[in-house]
């Protein structure tokens, strides 16, 4: 299936961009829960990210939250955050859309075909 992976580069300070890759994975579900379980093993040995032939930071699908917080979090389940190497975490989803849903959000139709 033809997708379009959309996604926030970002050094949380300075600058942020939307990156978008175009994909051809099996499904949008099946690519957003291998996207994030690659994401969270990024996240729990501390390293880089390799999906799909790209490289990412593990930071543009999970967020490190404040560990002064951690008391909180060990008490208070939320879909989504998890803890690796000691470390709490949030999942950041991508915008995953068909290659229709894509030019529909950018504003983009179908030509208008011409009258002969």
């Amino acid at each position: 299936m033809r997708l379009v992976l959309q996604y926030v580069q970002t050094d949380g300070y300075t600058y942020s961009c939307v990156r978008t890759l175009p994909v051809d994975y099996e499904s949008a579900e099946a690519l957003m829960l291998d996207l994030l379980a690659e994401a969270r093993a990024a996240a729990a040995e501390g390293r880089g990210m390799k999906f799909l032939g790209q490289s990412f930071s593990t930071s543009h699908f999970c967020e490190q939250l404040d560990p002064e917080d951690n008391d909180l979090y060990e008490a208070i389940a939320e879909p989504g955050r998890f803890k690796a190497a000691n470390v709490w975490w949030m999942e950041v989803q991508p915008d995953i859309y068909t290659l229709d849903e894509w030019f529909a959000a950018q504003g983009v139709g179908p030509a208008e075909k011409a009258s002969a």
